[in-house]
């Protein structure tokens, strides 16, 4: 492959997101810099380059040298040492500085920097903390450029790299080396695809054990990301054979090691719910297995330990709640109550309108009144801060009641610490998953009742498991499900569409002028797209005096498309935050004045899944984005960007366990392969005040007939049940 050779001498265009650039490399044979482009993410001025690629000619800049690899050597002349000195990668000094050590050690700079740091105490007006920065910054950048040359048949990019290093340290690519898989499962955002490609580059065969144990391990991950615990078998080895390409021995055989070394679990389950005799063996990934052995364990320990009589009666509580309050509780909101406050563990699930706010008030005075001590929790702060309002007691995210040690990385309150409380009660429990599950209950003491409110109806929680749905089928748990409809919601479009679909009917469609569900019909994907983006940011807006920002969320069920997130965040941020400078990030522009969404819990920001804020600050020379969320300001480096996405479209999914007074949402043959009952049922229950649906009638219809993705694997029902 043909080489280039030279100094570089300026950097036209750098994307700092994959390190895509065009620069200019001074030859000793050519009279001219040469025009090359490529992946340079951290080469600068001043550097000698060794570049490998093909030449070609540009239609507009002429010829140019396109490198597919490069290699970096230090700079060999005092002005490049000095260039070099001035970038952004070596913190701690500007171009003063840069001279000041240039004219004190001469060509020896760089072996003095490599070698022997503590030398810089020479340097006249450098003082501890610049030397210290300088120390560091020189340390890191040079084991990032190694790593990043290393990493760039794999094309992963700066800002990956940057993740890469902070995890695995100055021995990133000894690490990689020796286990290139070992990224799937400790670098969010890196694939089997990725590592794969490296893995390859390091010799190994397509039947390598390593290589085989990889590909199970991702088709179990895939499967959890999906929202299952488990996955069959032969479903297992077909799917990893496919995506080896390598036949299905060397993959069973695998397969059986890694479930004698207890990495995997092999359970007999039902192959239908269907048909629960006819058994079939599946495959857990050992952390989820014991998290649904944990539940089970859990609730067996709280709901067998015995409380003394309860001291309130319970009738008499309600008749003097109803008195006061000037509210007559339905038969099965009576039922729930009784459950509540004398059964150790009880559920209470329902749809809009049927009264699960007015029960969480009732609980609240009820425990108040024994002068118990009561944790209210929630899976989202959104959700926490709703809790709140209803109730007037504070309320957190179940994060924040486990508290999260950094130190240890492992929750702060667990069965041995556990959180000081007579009752607690979740709500949103939909939203709960398989792991966070597990480690809630472990923080229960076994003294205290539990309380689960939320809608099964609801779309399972994003991550893997069916928490609540196999609570209430597995009929091993008191659970009450509230179905009378309060007058004062009856009157709701939204509320009695919700019904009618949970149940499986198709509503009688009717648009009343003063109603609060609406749909615009329309033929063509890219109309329903601009008829969102008109009602968004002028028709909503002008005819009921809203912030179209915070007062209306555009849900869709899915990311690519015409109708996905993707399209749709950038035609409503070109109307509703046009024209602004930003950084590139993930094919999108962020800008100050966006609204973002996070995609990944972060205990350490203590940001978690699905939290929404505006991005208030952009530092392009530090490379920082500052994001407020209500109150906070949270601030993200280049390598933490990939962790958040603009926020005005989302998935339903994403927005679970939230509400916002308007909801739009496209619905389109154009999206049949997601369209499904669960899905719609929990957009529209998203809506405080109005719904607007945009497409067609017969997509939504077949969606209300699509029961497709109610089903989860998992193994908690049947563990609940001792099968």
């Amino acid at each position: 492959m043909p080489q280039l050779e030279g100094r570089v001498v300026g950097i036209t265009f750098r994307n700092s997101e994959n390190g895509f650039s065009v620069i200019k490399v001074q030859s000793d044979s050519r009279p001219k810099p040469v025009i090359v482009v490529g992946v340079f993410a951290m080469v600068q001025e001043g550097e000698e380059i060794v570049a490998e690629g093909e030449w070609g000619t540009h239609p507009n800049h002429g010829e140019q040298f396109q490198a597919k690899t490069y290699t970096t050597r230090p700079p060999n002349s005092l002005e490049a040492i000095e260039q070099f000195l001035s970038s952004k990668w070596v913190k701690g000094i500007g171009p003063v500085y840069a001279e000041k050590i240039v004219t004190h050690f001469g060509m020896d700079t760089l072996e003095v920097l490599d070698n022997e740091p503590e030398r810089l105490k020479e340097v006249k007006g450098l003082g501890k903390k610049r030397r210290d920065m300088l120390q560091e910054s020189w340390s890191s950048q040079r084991s990032i450029r190694q790593l990043l040359i290393f990493l760039q048949e794999a094309q992963l990019g700066l800002h990956l790299a940057q993740r890469i290093h902070q995890t695995l340290g100055e021995n990133a690519v000894a690490l990689i080396r020796e286990n290139p898989y070992r990224l799937i499962d400790q670098i969010w955002g890196i694939g089997f695809h990725k590592a794969d490609q490296l893995a390859q580059k390091q010799g190994l065969t397509e039947d390598h054990p390593e290589r085989v144990q990889a590909g199970i391990r991702f088709i179990l991950q895939q499967a959890s990301g999906n929202g299952h615990t488990c996955l069959s078998e032969e479903k297992t080895l077909r799917d990893t054979s496919q995506l080896l390409a390598v036949a299905p021995p060397p993959v069973q055989s695998q397969i059986e090691g890694m479930c004698q070394s207890k990495e995997l679990i092999k359970k007999s389950l039902p192959a239908r719910r269907d048909s629960p005799h006819n058994l079939v063996p599946y495959l857990f990934l050992k952390h989820l297995f014991r998290a649904e052995e944990r539940i089970r364990a859990d609730l067996s320990r709280i709901l067998t330990f015995q409380l003394p009589i309860q001291s309130l009666p319970v009738d008499t509580f309600l008749t003097d709640w109803q008195r006061i309050h000037k509210l007559m509780f339905s038969e099965d909101q009576k039922a729930a109550l009784n459950q509540a406050l004398t059964e150790k563990v009880s559920i209470i699930t329902g749809g809009p309108g049927t009264g699960k706010s007015t029960l969480l008030r009732a609980l609240v005075e009820g425990f108040s009144s024994q002068e118990k001590k009561l944790k209210l929790m929630a899976p989202t702060g959104r959700a926490a801060k709703r809790i709140t309002e209803i109730t007037g007691l504070g309320a957190s995210t179940i994060h924040s009641a486990l508290e999260f040690n950094h130190q240890t990385c492992h929750w702060k309150h667990n069965k041995d610490q556990p959180i000081a409380c007579d009752g607690v009660i979740v709500d949103e429990m939909s939203m709960v998953d398989t792991s966070l599950m597990a480690s809630l209950l472990d923080a229960i003491p076994d003294t205290a009742r539990v309380i689960f409110i939320g809608d099964a109806d609801q779309l399972p929680s994003v991550g893997p498991g069916n928490v609540l749905a196999d609570m209430i089928n597995s009929e091993t748990i008191p659970c009450i499900r509230l179905q009378t409809v309060f007058r004062q919601s009856q009157d709701s479009q939204i509320i009695g569409y919700a019904h009618t679909i949970r149940q499986g009917q198709i509503p009688h469609w009717q648009t009343r002028k003063e109603g609060d569900f609406f749909i615009l019909e329309s033929e063509n994907a890219s109309d329903v797209a601009k008829i969102i983006g008109d009602l968004v940011t002028e028709r909503l807006p002008k005819a009921y005096g809203i912030k179209p920002l915070t007062d209306i969320q555009v849900l869709t069920p899915m990311n690519k498309g015409d109708l996905g997130t993707v399209e749709l965040n950038k035609q409503l941020q070109a109307r509703l935050n046009p024209g602004k400078k930003g950084i590139p990030n993930k094919g999108q522009l962020m800008t100050v004045g966006d609204k973002v969404i996070q995609l990944r819990n972060n205990y350490t920001k203590e940001v978690l899944n699905g939290d929404m804020g505006f991005i208030t600050d952009i530092n392009k020379e530090d490379e920082i984005l500052t994001v407020t969320y209500d109150d906070r300001e949270i601030e993200y480096e280049a390598s933490d960007w990939n962790e958040i996405q603009l926020a005005y479209a989302v998935t339903v999914h994403k927005f679970q366990g939230s509400e916002v007074p308007f909801v739009v949402m496209p619905i389109h043959p154009s999206q049949a392969i997601m369209l499904t009952r669960n899905l719609l049922y929990t957009a529209i229950t998203r809506a405080k005040k109005h719904v607007v649906l945009v497409g067609h009638k017969a997509a939504i219809n077949r969606a209300i007939q699509n029961t497709r993705t109610l089903f989860r694997w998992t193994g908690l029902q049947s563990q609940l049940r001792g099968e």
